[in-house]
Formats: C-alpha cells, sequence, structure tokens
C-alpha cells in the first residue's frame, strides 16, 4: 500500500478500505438552488491518489453534471453496518469525469475523515448531538441522535434503531435540542421524509423556528462546502 501522506489515522484507513466496491454512498455538492444530495456507488480507490466513484445514467444526476467540473467540492458519505455502526464523512475535489468506457467520476483522495457514532455505547464522535423529541397524544418522547447535515432551511439526522423510539412520519413535529458550549439551542420542525436503514433512520427535517440557532450550528458545522 502506497504510504499515507495526509492527516488519516489507522482507524480512518481502516474505515476507507472497509468500504467495498459497489457499496451505495450519498454524495453532496453545491447547485445554484442550494445543496444537492445524490446516490450512487464507490467504485475503488489509487491510495493516496485519487477515488472512483459511479455517474449514474439517471434523470438527477444527468441535470447534475454539469455542475461537477474539475475542482468542484463534495462530501462523501456512507454507514459501516455490523460493528462498526458509524456514518463516515470526507471532503475531496472532483478531478475527472469519464464517459468511456465507463461512466466514472474521479476525485483527490481526502485528508482528513470524520465519523458520527449512531451506537449509544459508542464514544462520542464529532458531528452535532442532538436529543430529538415529540408529542403524541399529550405524552412527550425524547431519544439521541445526531445531525449530519445542516442548512438554513433544515437538517438530515440520523436516530440509532430503538423498540423504545417510534418511526416518525412525515408532517410530524419535532423538536431539536443542541449544546454549544455552555449554549442550549432548540430549534423546531417537520420531519420532510424518512430513509430506513439496519443501524439508523435517517431523517429530513425543515426548520420552523430560531433562525439565530440555526446560524450558531452552521457555524460549528464542519463539514457543509466552503
Amino acid at each position: 500500500m502506497a504510504p499515507n501522506t495526509f492527516n488519516l489515522s489507522q482507524s480512518d484507513i481502516e474505515s476507507l478500505q472497509t468500504l467495498s466496491p459497489g457499496s451505495g454512498v450519498d454524495i453532496q455538492f453545491d447547485l445554484p438552488t442550494g445543496p444537492a444530495r445524490l446516490k450512487t456507488q464507490y467504485v475503488g480507490m489509487d491510495n493516496p491518489n485519487c477515488m472512483f466513484f459511479q455517474l449514474p445514467n439517471t434523470p438527477k444526476w444527468r441535470a447534475a453534471k454539469e455542475f461537477l467540473g474539475a475542482d468542484t467540492q463534495i462530501i462523501v458519505r456512507y454507514v459501516l453496518e455490523e460493528k462498526h455502526g458509524k456514518v463516515v464523512a470526507f471532503k475531496v475535489n472532483v478531478l475527472r469525469m469519464m464517459t468511456k468506457p465507463a461512466s466514472i467520476l474521479i476525485t483527490t483522495f481526502p485528508h482528513t475523515i470524520q465519523s458520527l457514532g449512531l451506537r449509544s455505547d459508542q464514544r462520542s464522535q464529532p458531528g452535532i448531538s442532538t436529543q430529538l423529541s415529540y408529542t403524541n397524544n399529550g405524552q412527550t418522547l425524547t431519544f439521541k441522535g445526531i445531525i449530519l447535515d445542516i442548512s438554513r432551511k433544515g437538517g438530515r439526522l440520523a436516530v440509532p434503531v430503538s423498540n423504545e423510539f417510534p418511526l416518525l412520519d412525515y408532517e410530524t413535529q419535532v423538536e431539536l435540542l443542541c449544546r454549544v458550549g455552555n449554549e442550549s439551542i432548540s430549534v423546531h420542525g417537520l420531519v420532510k421524509n424518512r430513509d430506513n436503514q439496519i443501524n439508523a433512520t435517517f431523517y429530513g427535517v425543515e426548520f420552523t423556528s430560531n433562525k439565530s440557532g440555526v446560524e450558531v450550528l452552521l457555524q460549528e458545522y464542519t463539514l457543509q462546502p466552503q
């Protein structure tokens, strides 16, 4: 294996090696209308030179390709299942798009990696920890989660699968309580989508209150494109 010339720990390298060819990944990048998130598949890597991802021939990807020119910064996320139980995220820049012999997106190799733990028995990891709560028939239920990405309009969060916390439906009103330093920030929102996976449920939430609090969270969140 080539030497590690970046700020990657042995654990970071192992997280990348666990990502096998054909694994699903989530790619985020900027469009003129705001951040876009699309799903694709990981193809492989040439450590420490570059990484390879599929460019699906779907309407969303076809519309987005013109915004993925050289040096475009993207965020790649994927979930490590089984014993790992965490979301791995890193930033890379686009090097080139190929259409022949296969449709492939080539990016730089990540300099740093962030891991967001999804299990209560894991040591806390970088991310925005939050307490998610909602009221049903007069009873308020709360559970811990992690905000994976955030914008002024809303965010995406992961909640560990638990029999104690039911799945939330579309338009459910929720409260997200976060701590930044000694400050406690409460933001209300509406559930707009849900993605059920083995270790966690992912929710898209549209914010409906406390714009100043959202700004504080944005300043603290380090995975937004710069």
